[in-house]
């Protein structure tokens, strides 16, 4: 008898032995903005086969935005199967800074920050009993990104930790991975048969690129806003006419591919509950992404008031299980217009840009906005989500795991003031400051660029918490309606982006060695 005999009734004969075969795979093909890698069809493709890139700048000390990592490199991912596209996941940064917000026990270990660069947690800059200038260190206890040093502990003068700190040598910078079920949920749920597929098995990459184009109105880069690197040639306080140029070293941009393969008898049950023929299949996670416009007020604000912009988007998923839905805020197009007149290098909206956060700033209203969703004509909440704590809550029961995200990173709520046109408080009161500005990265002015530009919204769609595949809600012919207020003030009237991110399940199996993929109300499962 087997311990599994002793387990709820339940046996398992099959041995569960396991070997691995490793291999170094370089891209067929590799361009500036495309890599395509092609994997063996042989054994089970591990979930935890890696991909190794590098990143170099054309100027020392810059980093990754810093909830993104080296994701801020890769534009869209493809899982290939032959022609077929078996799962796509676009503005993949923008994504998985989100899931990436889930990932507590790695967040407090740092482990996302050396493995990734994703680089969102803060420490307390370090004492010392005398500062240069003599006397008492007044910089002591300001807040500083993990893994940094500063100069006589003063934050203006703080450098990278040298596992984030990207460099122009491809020696120097350092090297970062993802795991191949990182970047499709679709590994999460299943170990990809690859001895059972008769196509290639390819994964290609859409690569982004900075490459240093200058807006001549403002002499900050265009496509230098944050798409790969940022430096503090973005700070409000000392913009900079030569923008930072930046790609992925073409020579380390490995894929370390592990082959499982197991005893005859296990291989063949996995064979069995893939066989189309005989109706089975396994369950997957897919993502649907939908961008919705949500244009500025043809009227602005007056000055010191804030207006209720109503918004309406609709989520076309008709006749989709859906699991998860993800909201979030992002600036429109380019905002790099400087104040008219003025000659002023940096626009009035500066905190749009986020010289953090770069493009991936997901940015929350100036005082909360409410939301509601209308699931098969039923609204979702009682009333309109408003409290920016119950939104966190909310997001808290997609994965049933909190967000992991500085409060000042989530809510623009501790740092506004409540009246008039919600206008950034001096954030003395919640971050420890000198000369009444917390500044970091070279004289980035965290006032602005730290507060309230990480905020998204995840809703569990169902009626269960967690991240179950079971747990879905099938949405019938009517599309998911999303409205509810967004305020604006008079600096803060811009046309924003909408990203909603949906999850929704669907079916994998395999006849003839052909991958057949269906939505998951197409069929009964057996399993």
């Amino acid at each position: 008898m087997s311990a599994q005999d002793l387990v709820l009734d339940t046996t398992d004969d099959i041995p569960q032995a396991m070997n691995v075969i490793s291999d170094v795979l370089e891209p067929q093909v590799l361009t500036r903005t495309t890599a395509r890698f092609v994997i063996q069809n042989t054994g089970i493709l591990s979930r935890d086969s890696t991909f190794q890139m590098q990143v170099i700048a054309s100027a020392d000390n810059v980093f990754m935005p810093l909830n993104t990592g080296i994701y801020s490199a890769v534009k869209r991912v493809d899982l290939m199967i032959g022609q077929q596209t078996i799962q796509s996941i676009n503005s993949c940064a923008l994504y998985k800074a989100i899931t990436h917000s889930y990932d507590t026990p790695s967040y407090r270990n740092n482990y996302t920050r050396i493995m990734k660069g994703i680089n969102t947690t803060l420490l307390q800059n370090g004492t010392n009993a005398v500062s240069t200038t003599g006397g008492a260190n007044v910089n002591a206890g300001l807040l500083i990104p993990a893994g940094s040093t500063s100069f006589n502990f003063n934050p203006a003068t703080i450098v990278n930790g040298y596992e984030t700190n990207i460099k122009t040598d491809p020696n120097l910078t350092p090297s970062f991975c993802i795991k191949v079920g990182e970047l499709f949920p679709l590994l999460d749920n299943i170990e990809l048969p690859l001895f059972l597929i008769k196509d290639p098995v390819s994964i290609v990459f859409h690569l982004n690129e900075q490459d240093g184009s200058v807006n001549a109105s403002s002499g900050v880069s265009n496509k230098g806003l944050g798409n790969m690197v940022l430096s503090n040639y973005l700070s409000a306080g000392n913009p900079s006419t030569t923008p930072v140029t930046a790609n992925v070293v073409p020579e380390s941009f490995l894929l370390f591919a592990d082959y499982l393969y197991y005893t005859d008898e296990r291989m063949f049950a996995i064979e069995e509950s893939l066989n189309a023929s005989k109706g089975m299949s396994k369950i997957y996670t897919d993502v649907i992404q939908i961008v919705n416009t949500q244009s500025a007020s043809s009227a602005a604000p007056a000055v010191n008031t804030t207006l209720e912009l109503p918004f309406n988007f609709q989520l076309p998923v008709s006749n989709y299980q859906v699991k998860n839905v993800f909201l979030l805020w992002n600036p429109n197009g380019n905002l790099n217009i400087g104040n008219a007149g003025s000659g002023d290098a940096f626009p009035v909206n500066a905190d749009k840009y986020n010289s953090l956060f770069g493009n991936y700033s997901m940015a929350n209203s100036v005082k909360p906005y409410s939301v509601q969703m209308r699931v098969n004509d039923e609204l979702i909440f009682p009333q309109p989500l408003v409290n920016d704590p119950l939104k966190a809550q909310e997001a808290g029961y997609v994965y049933g795991s909190p967000v992991n995200l500085h409060t000042g990173l989530y809510s623009r709520n501790g740092a506004n003031l409540r009246e008039l046109a919600f206008a950034l408080d001096n954030n003395s009161k919640y971050y420890p400051t000198s000369s009444g500005s917390f500044t970091f990265y070279n004289g980035i002015d965290a006032n602005v660029q730290l507060v309230g530009n990480m905020h998204f919204l995840g809703v569990n769609i169902s009626t269960l918490y967690g991240d179950s595949d079971r747990d879905t809600e099938l949405i019938n012919q009517k599309p998911i309606e999303v409205f509810g207020n967004y305020p604006i003030s008079d600096v803060k009237n811009i046309t924003y982006n909408n990203y909603a991110f949906i999850e929704v399940t669907k079916l994998f199996a395999v006849r003839d060695g052909i991958v057949q993929l269906y939505d998951s109300v197409a069929q009964i499962q057996v399993q």
